[in-house]
């Protein structure tokens, strides 16, 4: 992969919320930097509401990380699958309120196409399994 490719820029976007480097992510992104999430329909517009997304998934999960397995790229778009593991210790920020911390371990699997321009992060939009993560924390009934 190429140093400034668009999967090296999705992957290290990814290396960068492991380490908590909110700044180096924040540089990664175009201050102008979309993203979306399939299954809430969260849309987010510009580097500062990304951020408070951020921080509010380290919250719910300090623990959380996203392991990069597979990549594929054309040009400035790039698609990452990410196994993602995490414990909610943390209230989980929803649309419709924070659900108190659950103190259970969840794994799923995610993808992100990632959409470069001039060297940056303009896009991301998050196939995230929602479903996968209620009932691993166990809110959805038995």
């Amino acid at each position: 992969m190429i140093a400034n490719s668009a999967g090296a820029l999705a992957t290290r976007g990814i290396e960068a919320f492991n380490a908590a480097d909110w700044d180096a992510l924040r540089e990664l992104c175009s201050p102008s930097v979309t993203y979306t999430e399939t299954g809430t329909g969260l849309r987010l517009e510009g580097i500062d509401n990304c951020d408070v997304a951020w921080h509010a998934w380290r919250t719910a999960m300090p623990d959380l990380t996203g392991t990069v397995t597979r990549t594929l790229e054309d040009g400035d778009l790039a698609a990452i699958e990410i196994r993602w593991v995490g414990t909610q210790t943390g209230p989980l920020a929803t649309p419709d309120g924070e659900i108190p911390p659950t103190g259970r371990r969840m794994e799923i699997t995610s993808t992100q196409w990632v959409t470069v321009r001039d060297g940056h992060t303009q896009m991301i939009d998050h196939h995230l399994d929602v479903m996968g993560i209620m009932s691993q924390l166990g809110l959805l009934p038995g």
